[in-house]
């Protein structure tokens, strides 16, 4: 419902005969929750997540959910296929942002929207391995100071300290890209004519963020906050084809 509501005061009404994609779908949960609303939703992503009570293989073999080709990089679907785009936590992963953006914008119709969520550069704590400011400061020592502290995430498999800040700072370097507010516009702006941060909306429709939307007429530097040290909210459209 957050999302809808978001696009919907954005300009786009979705209905049951709207296509949507989520992108970077995992198990599907949210293609598959959409999907029982009567939605025509559809997801894909780079490997797919098993989680209780989601029927990931089934809508993978009907093509509801469709696995990307990382060295062939194209999204499996038809020109202006969607009406609606959203992914949530994934964009801090993207490495080609000219490939992806590209592809995002092809397969969007003229007048549909984006909504991305994902964590921002400054983020207190890192959101995967929990380690202070690890967005930006990704080298080993950085990692090796925190883990010796007993700073640690849920992964089983590093059984020392060198060992986990070693495996910390590789994930960091290869599979997180955390931009910066003025770079992540210029990547979007490339191929989106409406790039625009949308913090505020979003605490607006937000569960825990409402009472700092309430606040924003006495405080209006409080969703560049949110922002700039919890989450990013961009909303995209009008795509360049």
């Amino acid at each position: 419902e957050l999302k809808f509501n978001v696009v919907r005061d954005s300009g786009l009404k979705l209905g049951p005969e709207s296509l949507l994609l989520d992108f970077g779908c995992g198990s599907g949960k949210w293609v598959q929750e959409l999907r029982s609303r009567g939605f025509q939703a559809f997801g894909c992503g780079t490997r797919n997540d098993n989680e209780a009570g989601v029927n990931t293989e089934e809508m993978i073999a009907k093509g509801l959910i469709r696995i990307l080709d990382l060295k062939n990089y194209a999204l499996p679907f038809d020109d202006n296929t969607f009406d609606f785009i959203f992914s949530d936590n994934v964009f801090e992963h993207v490495q080609n942002y000219n490939e992806t953006n590209a592809e995002i914008a092809r397969v969007l119709k003229p007048d549909g929207l984006c909504l991305h969520i994902f964590p921002s550069r400054w983020r207190p704590v890192e959101s995967h391995v929990y380690v202070p400011f690890a967005s930006v400061f990704k080298s080993y020592l950085w990692q090796f100071l925190w883990v010796s502290l007993g700073v640690h995430n849920e992964w089983q498999d590093c059984r020392s300290p060198k060992q986990r800040a070693s495996r910390f700072s590789s994930y960091l370097h290869d599979e997180t890209n955390y931009l910066s507010r003025k770079n992540l516009i210029v990547e979007f702006a490339r191929y989106f004519k409406r790039s625009e941060y949308i913090e505020n909306l979003f605490l607006k429709y937000s569960r825990r963020g409402k009472i700092l939307h309430h606040i924003t007429t006495l405080f209006p530097f409080l969703p560049w906050m949110y922002s700039t040290f919890r989450s990013r909210v961009i909303l995209l459209g009008s795509p360049v084809k």
